[in-house]
């Protein structure tokens, strides 16, 4: 049996008004292009809104060193 490394994961924490986002980029062995999306670090509260992954995409890329 031949075990096939399909992608690679990096992910990285990104903290908006005291909310911690995860930033997850999977790129892809096979011929696809690569899946980046985010999710909240913590359970959501009611009544609060989060920023949506455009919002923190934007904020990432702007402040990304």
């Amino acid at each position: 049996m031949i075990i096939k490394k399909l992608e690679t994961r990096e992910r990285w924490v990104c903290e908006v008004n005291g909310h911690s986002y995860v930033r997850e980029t999977i790129h892809w062995v096979e011929d696809k292009p690569d899946t980046t999306h985010w999710w909240l670090n913590e359970n959501q509260v009611e009544g609060i809104v989060y920023l949506t992954e455009d919002e923190l995409e934007k904020l990432f890329t702007e402040n990304n060193v």
